[in-house]
């Protein structure tokens, strides 16, 4: 419940700001997020939030077959403990945004995912970024720490 509240005002901020950034393709390099200090000042668990709208040639069903190939491409490289959750939101131009959460239980399994992601590419990889690609424009990205109390 907590991870939730905490995941409507980040998406909210993000959607009144107009934060944008260019998802990311399967042959771009992702730079760690979480560089020095800040993921040593991160007790919590790191997650990375995506805030998608449709592209005009898109569909949620197309989005919704991205997001089962992310899933289903975590489960099948071992990441059974990382968490991937999804929401519908309404921007400021009243517009439907679609998101991915993707949360990892401690610094060291979202290091190693960063570690392995060259290596952990392959056809079910290319193929889920190449679907939100294909459905999806002007994802937020942001790298989040969820601070416990």
């Amino acid at each position: 419940m907590k991870t939730s509240i905490a995941l409507f005002f980040i998406a909210a901020f993000a959607l009144a700001t107009g934060l944008e950034s260019v998802f990311f393709k399967a042959d771009a390099t992702v730079a760690d997020f979480f560089a020095g200090a800040e993921r040593d000042a991160c007790t919590g668990r790191p997650a990375a939030l995506y805030l998608n709208r449709l592209n005009p040639q898109g569909s949620y069903q197309g989005y919704r077959e991205a997001v089962d190939g992310n899933a289903a491409w975590l489960a099948a490289k071992g990441y059974d403990d990382v968490e991937l959750s999804t929401f519908i939101a309404r921007d400021q131009d009243d517009a439907l945004a679609f998101g991915n959460l993707i949360i990892y239980p401690d610094q060291e399994r979202y290091l190693e995912s960063r570690r392995n992601r060259p290596a952990d590419r392959d056809e079910a990889f290319d193929a889920f970024v190449d679907a939100y690609a294909a459905n999806t424009r002007g994802s937020i990205r942001l790298m989040l720490c969820l601070q416990t109390p």
